[in-house]
């Protein structure tokens, strides 16, 4: 992957093709986490790899760009959420299911869980429990400190159980 990234970062746009081939279905998946639709998490990915073509000869550590990547996501999302001014909910959690590719057995009782969760605690662990990222890279990816990434991650792992038992 390293090697897709140097050579997208020198202007070798197949490279960068493979980048977004590689980034398109988990970059959607957390944008469609934050924003609860389809086509702006659709608006949002696509802006979110011009604004990468564009900065990536900015970044400086090759390795950090799935973080690096993921915060564009996040920023733009939660820059989204903001134009709208209102709450934001997953009318069609099908395609998040898929995109992520768990099972669909609880998709009911997941979706509920998911609502009920704020913007913040519906991102963190999307990256955490879907995206596979440390806390350390979670933190940099959302430019906060550490204690709250994990304060943030069992305050919504609360959440989701507390729910889930109401449910079942």
């Amino acid at each position: 992957m390293e090697e897709l990234v140097r050579r997208a970062r020198d202007g070798d746009i197949k490279a960068f093709e493979g980048l977004v081939e590689a980034y398109k279905n988990k970059g959607f998946a957390l944008s469609y986490s934050i924003l609860g639709d389809r086509y702006s998490a659709e608006d949002v990915l696509q802006e979110a790899f011009i604004k990468a073509w564009r900065s990536l000869r900015s970044l400086r550590n090759i390795s950090a760009f799935n973080t690096w990547f993921m915060r564009i996501i996040i920023n733009l999302s939660y820059n989204e959420v903001k134009k709208r001014r209102r709450e934001v909910s997953i009318d069609d959690f099908e395609d998040l299911v898929a995109m992520v590719n768990m099972g669909a057995e609880d998709k009911v009782d997941i979706q509920k869980a998911l609502k009920s969760l704020s913007v913040d605690h519906r991102a963190i662990l999307i990256l955490r429990e879907i995206d596979g990222l440390s806390y350390e890279e979670i933190a940099d990816v959302l430019g906060i400190p550490l204690g709250t990434v994990k304060s943030r991650i069992n305050a919504a792992r609360m959440k989701m159980r507390e729910i889930l038992k109401e449910e079942g």
